[in-house]
């Protein structure tokens, strides 16, 4: 059976409105599920899925509909800092600020410098991967988490 190119789904035929809707709902899911492993006697998280959703989903994205994206991550993080958990506006910022900041600075450095060869074909490809989808995201993003645990929680 011959697939024909127009049934696959992409990213790139979803409008801004959709995109945003979708990726709020799921992105909403996976706060829930970060907060699961989340203790309350510790300052980090064990897990967090939404991070590498934001990263796989900018990648699958044109840069024209990142807006709609950051805009769907600032919305459900306030959906879930705000209302959930009231931290304050000040963990709420800095929480979404590093998602999306190690979501951004990853999917820009995977698409400058593994543009085309993310098959993950070569060594090359998955250090590619783990250094600049993995490594250097999460420690700018860490940055800004521990920024913020460090100023709403002293």
């Amino acid at each position: 059976m011959q697939h024909d190119r127009t049934s696959r789904f992409s990213f790139e035929r979803v409008s801004g409105p959709w995109l945003f809707a979708g990726f709020l709902v799921v992105h909403s899911c996976t706060q829930w599920l970060s907060d699961n492993f989340f203790f309350a006697t510790e300052t980090i998280a064990t897990v967090w899925p939404g991070s590498g959703l934001v990263l796989v989903v900018l990648l699958a994205s044109r840069y024209r509909q990142w807006w709609f994206l950051m805009a769907a991550v600032l919305v459900s993080g306030a959906i879930t800092d705000l209302a959930i958990y009231p931290r304050g506006i000040s963990f709420f910022l800095l929480s979404a600020g590093a998602e999306l900041v190690a979501g951004i600075v990853g999917a820009f450095l995977l698409r400058r410098f593994l543009a085309s060869s993310l098959d993950m074909g070569s060594l090359r490809d998955v250090v590619g991967l783990v250094a600049l989808g993995g490594l250097i995201p999460t420690a700018l993003g860490a940055c800004f988490g521990s920024a913020g645990a460090t100023l709403t929680h002293p």
